[in-house]
């Protein structure tokens, strides 16, 4: 049985009412970092990514801080132990292939899940190498207890490998779409700039995969699953049929309301082209969030998308988009309006 903690819940005078396995909260990180990313098809980066996080949990100094409170919070490092042994393991230096460079993703994933550090500094200082290089962090016992109650070493190889085949092709693209032999030097800035989001969406998949864990066991709370595709169809397809019926009874006696009309139908037909980036320029009063909406809910359908995200530059236009919107959807439960005017620090 497992005695290594990742996290212990208190009562208010501190008597302990419950504790995680390091390696319960590894594989629940793992399964929701995952599902983050399965839509993408970069479930096994999530998996890997999660499940190495927080190696260094494993450690001596760790287990004294959390069960005895031995050591301050926030020195006791647990981050660095993953990224060692990603970049140990899997990776050569300098690197030599696009696998290499999966394997320094995953390890920023790994290493930023409580803080993003620079690969390289503005000095010239290599994140990686420091992390490769620091001391008295309980490194070696902490991997071999990951390895015997986490993840045995030859099953670690395999979720790195299924990672690296997700990501190797993702990064082939990246180098076909910026012009690896451009010579004007936009070659190493854009090839960097989308690898930098490929990196951040693979963290952010960590983070909240980390957090929702961590809030479910401190909480004592559940939180429902993901919908799954034929839940999410029933969604969009509800909300298209009541905006639908909406924009059916609105008139169309005008020149106006025809030319507004005719916009949403083509709108709506360019919901079923593959995903991308879409213009829609109509001058003001021709309709734009209404034709914005009917075509967002049907690319949602269409797609199989998880959620819908409307931004404004100005606060005016959000209300006046999010009341539309309400009136349109008729379910405020479907709908989460975010900004400094509703929100109070």
């Amino acid at each position: 049985m497992e005695t290594h903690l990742a996290h212990i819940r208190r009562d208010s005078v501190g008597a302990m009412i419950a504790a995680q396995p390091v390696s319960d909260h590894c594989h629940n990180t793992a399964a929701y970092a995952a599902s983050a990313l399965e839509p993408v098809k970069l479930s096994a980066a999530g998996k890997t990514a999660g499940l190495l996080h927080d190696i260094g949990k494993y450690s001596e100094q760790f287990q004294a801080y959390i069960k005895d409170g031995i050591g301050t919070r926030g020195l006791v490092n647990h981050t660095f132990a993953g990224v060692r042994l990603l970049l140990e393991r899997y990776h050569h230096e300098p690197p030599e292939n696009l696998a290499d460079i999966a394997a320094e993703l995953l390890a920023l994933a790994v290493g930023g899940h409580h803080g993003e550090f620079d690969c390289v500094d503005k000095g010239g200082k290599s994140g990686f190498q420091h992390r490769l290089n620091k001391e008295g962090i309980g490194y070696e016992g902490a991997v071999e207890n990951f390895f015997r109650f986490c993840a045995p070493l030859e099953e670690l190889d395999r979720y790195v490998r299924a990672a690296q085949e997700e990501l190797v092709p993702v990064l082939e693209h990246i180098l076909s779409m910026t012009g690896e032999d451009a010579d004007d030097g936009r070659y190493d800035e854009e090839t960097a700039f989308y690898s930098g989001l490929l990196a951040r969406l693979l963290l952010s998949a960590v983070i909240e995969g980390d957090r929702r864990d961590t809030a479910a066991f401190m909480n004592g709370a559940h939180f429902s699953e993901r919908q799954n595709a034929e839940a999410l169809q029933q969604l969009w397809s509800g909300c298209l049929d009541r905006v639908e019926e909406k924009l059916d009874e609105l008139p169309r006696s005008s020149s106006i309301d025809r030319a507004r009309r005719m916009i949403s139908d083509q709108c709506k037909k360019s919901a079923d082209r593959p995903s991308g980036v879409f213009r829609l320029g109509i001058p003001t009063g021709g309709g734009k969030t209404l034709s914005g909406l009917r075509f967002a809910l049907a690319h949602a359908r269409r797609h199989r998308k998880q959620r819908i995200i409307f931004t404004s530059p100005l606060l005016s236009i959000l209300e006046q988009n999010a009341a539309v919107i309400r009136d349109y959807i008729q379910d405020n439960s479907l709908i989460l309006e975010h900004h400094s005017n509703l929100v109070r620090t």
